[in-house]
């Protein structure tokens, strides 16, 4: 999609955003609700743009879609932020970029949500960032944390199938995947105390 006037002064908000300036935020008062409205029906395509933009003015519009946001002149407050939209656009660009604008979108934006659309990534990516101020350290760091969150929640799920499939084999009921078979297997030998197993 080609850049538009309401492009452009978001551009001029988010650049002045560190700074007492509030002509270009009046500026964009002047932005029709519509336009917002269209970039949320349009979702990640309304924001194609972003990817051939020079990165700072790229970073400026998501510094000015933030400010909007703040302003409630966008419409699309916590999980349906415009500004989850427009990072995903980002991210086709290089790490060093999005990592960058990342970082600041967590410092800076009040949202939970943004800009990764689920709380639990920004709890890593703020964990993440309390080791280190590197953008591509972060990046890499929160990362791991999710892996190992997930590695967790799959051996959670993994220790309840087979508590589950337990009380059904008291029932009578067999198991009838080899797979789970063999995990129950594993787990009699853990509490067996098999030294394979510790």
């Amino acid at each position: 999609m080609k850049m538009t006037d309401h492009d452009k002064i978001l551009i001029e908000v988010g650049a002045c955003y560190d700074s007492d300036e509030r002509g270009p935020l009046s500026r964009a008062r002047s932005i029709p609700r519509e336009y917002f409205l269209t970039l949320g029906e349009l979702r990640h395509d309304g924001f194609v743009f972003l990817t051939d933009l020079p990165f700072s003015e790229a970073f400026n519009y998501t510094k000015g879609l933030v400010r909007c946001e703040e302003a409630s002149l966008s419409p699309y407050p916590g999980s349906t932020s415009l500004v989850i939209l427009a990072f995903s656009a980002l991210q086709r660009r290089p790490m060093t970029e999005w990592a960058k604008i990342a970082v600041w979108i967590v410092r800076n934006h009040n949202n939970p949500y943004s800009p990764f659309n689920f709380r639990r990534t920004r709890d890593h990516w703020e964990d993440a960032m309390r080791e280190t101020d590197d953008p591509i350290e972060v990046a890499h760091r929160a990362a791991d944390i999710e892996r190992t969150y997930q590695l967790r929640k799959d051996a959670t799920a993994e220790r309840h199938a087979v508590r589950e499939q337990f009380a059904k084999l008291r029932k009578g009921i067999s198991p009838e995947s080899p797979e789970l078979r063999q995990r129950m297997i594993e787990a009699m030998e853990r509490d067996a105390g098999w030294p394979e197993h510790q």
